[in-house]
């Protein structure tokens, strides 16, 4: 017999665990020795994340489980030959299991740690590998090779009299294993009324080399991005210059350790007493823009870029702009979990192209506190930056949530300074405290050096809380913002300041009525964010939410009272369709009317495997000044990989250096379901059959791979032979590794043979089969990679021929009830070599 039926198995093994429970302090009845000696079984291996590992030839007895082929499943852990041949004997030996009511077991060793589920057949194994994880390092993968890994994203606003066109790219090359090129850059066009504004930079061209896992250097054209990150050791400046420079730096890196953390962020808040558009820039590039509802937002940062800039928010009611807002901002890539350091030297990327050298250091304290130094020469102009950074849980009372505070002083020689001050708390309850102090002499720009590095004079302050009571969301905030510079123009100083600030209240609730959600805020706020004009009011938003199959129908009342201006109030009604499939997509439709304006807008995104886009056009029709005013934005985002065979589009990432996996599907087999690939970290990709996809992955972070059905698929019975492992994989940018897969559809048959006279044929074996069970009066089963219309089988002294019937289909299981055999002739078995194909 070929294979071994997962019922039969069940039985035996359900009778072997109560049997032998006791084996070991009795003797054993007469006729039942054989539950104690080796029976062969085939079990279906699973990692760690839940991959499967193939079928596996194994040897059970009571107590314990032997591989007879431990090499076929050594093959595919990163593993030293000494552990290699270590794991090998002792699976050779076996390990030991014993029954238990919950049908599973599991044993452990330093580096082995396997679950058996008896009931299922199926175990599940973790292997450690001292090579993988030495001193904490990721290794980087055996299989990687090098690709020219590129992101792009593009911006784009246009309104009655203003547009923007923002492009920015970041590529990486790998050169080695452990080395790359990395490109930056951006470029925008302005075109509003009286002229228009061109800007191209690159940010970052340069060579890094990882010389081991703890030191780099690179060389070339660079700006702080990296000091930011874990790649550069996550250091955290936030007066000192670290801008464009052409030079050589050489540091520590966090790189390779196993504990890397994610990006970390100051809030950007803003307040809107309207509904109203916000377009976030640095400098002339426009970052994104953000579609928002009256009432308090924190916007999403994750795609700007990491660093220490301000953020201009320019804010348009009814397609009309009405005011800025200037923000901190402040990105960096996580704390530090040891002593890093770097020092720089070059020239700036300016018109005077001043000498800069610049150095930092970082080290933990003890309390869970780091310190951390940085100095800086920029054209003989010397300056220092000094910071604490602590973080740590904390509890409260019947809270036990984690707190940070950092604090930030920043001096320099020319009479600059700035000071950062912030901490939070994460619970039930949420607090939120930020601070930024900056001072120059007179507010001007009066350093030698001012196209590279100078401040004007401003205060900027955020508190917000945040917490549930009584199903009620409950939060609060305040913002404060105030800038001043001075320039000349004609030679006479102009003086230019910039004041807003804002208090807000805002309750919320969900309810649910029937078939119907319902949702209540109330917010209350004090503001003089309209070009120093205070105003004190509230705002109260009922909005009713009908579900569909594919779509959300709602409509919004809006009652606002406030003291400056008139009462006002507005009805909004809208449709979101969200589509099924395996694109994303999300369309909105909405339409509107208060007391002046009539609104109507409509919104598309969409995320596919090659890229991400978005599209908004909306109009503002004044009624009382009988004119338009149109509004269209769009972005779009998307990730190229060249590797040496391969060619791909994929998604977008967060617009770092990249690296990158490449999943090729191959399957010859009728109605084969795609392959889905998981990661740990970035989300799914699907692949066709016999196609090949790709996935941005980050740089200097260990992925674990799985693999599954595409979900998009309904009949998706296959099995996955892959040549690659199932350990996590770690790149350094501009590298990929390419997953190549091989999926067979199988197919299981079940049924009862009978004869022509209608008897069962209780006795016989099936032929040139995968897997099949004899199951008793006449009943089989059998798995085969081809849907089937006849087979063979044998009772021991002649061939049958049986004829399946037309049956009823469940994904990949085929119920084929009585199947009638007549006896065959050796030159029938002969001309269909056992078996004959076809649809059943």
């Amino acid at each position: 017999m070929k294979g071994y039926s997962s019922v039969k198995n069940t039985h035996y093994y359900g009778l072997l665990g109560l049997c032998c429970s006791y084996a070991a302090m009795a003797s054993v009845p007469a006729g039942f020795e054989e539950l104690l000696q080796e029976q062969p079984n085939a079990i279906e291996v699973k990692g760690s994340g839940g991959a499967s590992l193939g079928i596996h030839n194994v040897m059970i007895s009571h107590d314990r489980l032997r591989f007879t082929d431990p090499e076929k499943l050594l093959a595919q852990f990163s593993l030293s030959d000494v552990e290699k041949e270590h794991l090998k004997q002792q699976l050779v030996d076996g390990v030991a299991w014993r029954h238990q009511a919950a049908t599973e077991t599991e044993t452990a060793t330093p580096l082995f740690r396997l679950r058996y589920d008896e009931q299922t057949s199926q175990a599940w194994v973790t292997v450690r590998s001292e090579k993988r994880a030495q001193g904490n390092y990721h290794q980087i993968a055996e299989d990687a090779q090098s690709a020219l890994i590129h992101q792009q994203r593009i911006n784009f606003l246009k309104t009655n009299n203003y547009q923007n066109m923002s492009l920015a790219g970041n590529g990486a090359l790998g050169v080695f294993a452990n080395s790359y090129l990395s490109l930056d850059w951006d470029a925008s066009l302005s075109d509003y009324r009286g002229g228009h504004d061109t800007h191209r930079n690159i940010n970052d061209f340069y060579y890094r080399h990882d010389i081991n896992p703890r030191h780099y250097v690179q060389f070339g054209r660079m700006d702080r991005k990296d000091l930011g990150s874990p790649k550069g050791g996550s250091f955290q400046f936030y007066g000192l210059p670290l801008d464009v420079i052409e030079g050589i730096r050489i540091g520590s890196s966090q790189g390779y350790r196993d504990d890397s953390e994610n990006a970390l962020a100051t809030p950007v808040m803003i307040l809107l007493t309207q509904d109203a558009r916000v377009d976030v820039y640095r400098e002339e590039q426009l970052l994104g823009s953000f579609y928002l509802q009256a009432g308090s937002h924190e916007l999403n940062t994750r795609l700007f870029p990491v660093g220490s800039y301000p953020l201009r928010l320019a804010v348009y009611i009814n397609n009309q702009h009405a005011y800025d807002e200037r923000v901190a901002f402040t990105k960096i890539g996580g704390g530090q979990v040891s002593q890093e350091y770097f020092i720089q030297a070059g020239r700036s990327v300016s018109k005077n192209s001043v000498s800069v050298a610049q150095a930092g250091v970082a080290t933990p304290l003890p309390a869970n506190t780091t310190a951390t130094l940085g100095a800086a020469s920029i054209d003989n102009n010397a300056m220092l930056e000094a910071g604490l950074a602590w973080q740590a849980p904390v509890v409260i009372g019947p809270l036990a949530g984690n707190a940070t505070a950092n604090y930030a002083w920043f001096r320099s020689q020319s009479g600059e300074s700035k000071s950062v001050s912030q901490a939070s708390y994460q619970d039930r309850v949420s607090l939120t405290w930020y601070h930024t102090r900056t001072r120059s002499p007179e507010c001007t720009y009066r350093s030698s050096s001012q196209d590279y590095y100078a401040f004007g004079c401003g205060d900027s302050s955020l508190f917000s809380a945040s917490t549930s009571l009584a199903g009620w969301g409950v939060s609060a905030s305040y913002t404060q913002n105030r800038n001043q510079t001075a320039f000349t123009v004609f030679e006479h100083g102009v003086l230019n300041r910039n004041h807003s600030q804002s208090r807000q209240v805002n309750l919320s609730k969900g309810f649910r009525w029937g078939q119907v959600n319902t949702s209540l805020s109330a917010n209350l706020y004090r503001s003089n964010t309209f070009q120093e004009k205070k105003d004190t009011g509230g705002l109260v938003t009922l909005s009713f939410y009908f579900n569909g199959q594919n779509h959300t129908r709602w409509l919004s009342n809006q009652v606002q009272n406030s003291r400056y201006g008139q009462s006002d109030a507005a009805i909004r009604a809208g449709v979101d369709f969200l589509p099924k499939g395996q694109s994303t997509q999300n369309v909105s439709f909405q339409a509107g009317q208060d007391r002046h304006n009539t609104q109507a807008s409509v919104l598309a995104s969409g995320t596919t495997q090659k890229g991400a886009w978005s599209l908004g056009a909306s109009d503002s029709f004044n009624r009382k000044e009988q004119h338009h005013y149109y509004g269209i934005t769009g972005s779009h985002d998307s990730t190229l990989a060249w590797a040496k065979n391969a060619f791909s589009l994929g998604k977008n990432h967060d617009g770092t250096p990249a690296s990158g996996v490449f999943l090729k599907a191959h399957g010859e087999s009728e109605g084969l379901a795609g392959v889905q690939l998981t990661t740990k970290h970035s989300g799914k990709l699907n692949a066709e059959m016999n196609s090949t996809r790709f996935m941005p992955l980050q740089g200097f972070r260990a992925e674990q791979f799985g693999l599954q059905n595409d979900v998009n698929y309904t009949d998706s019975d296959s099995i996955f032979e892959s040549d690659h492992g199932h350990e996590p994989v770690f790149l350094t940018p501009g590298h990929v590794v390419t997953r190549t897969v091989r999926v067979e559809k199988h197919y299981t048959h079940i049924g009862q043979l009978i004869n022509s006279q209608g008897d069962a044929i209780s006795s016989f074996t099936i032929p040139n089969m995968l897997d099949y069970s004899v199951l008793g009066g006449g009943g089989f089963s059998f798995t085969n990679n081809k849907a089937l219309s006849r087979f063979f089988v044998h009772d021991g002294m002649k061939y049958y021929q049986c004829t399946a019937p037309k049956t009823e289909q469940q994904q990949s299981i085929r119920y084929l009830g009585q199947v009638v055999c007549h006896p065959a002739a050796q030159a029938e078995l002969e001309t269909n070599n056992g078996f004959q194909e076809g649809n059943v």
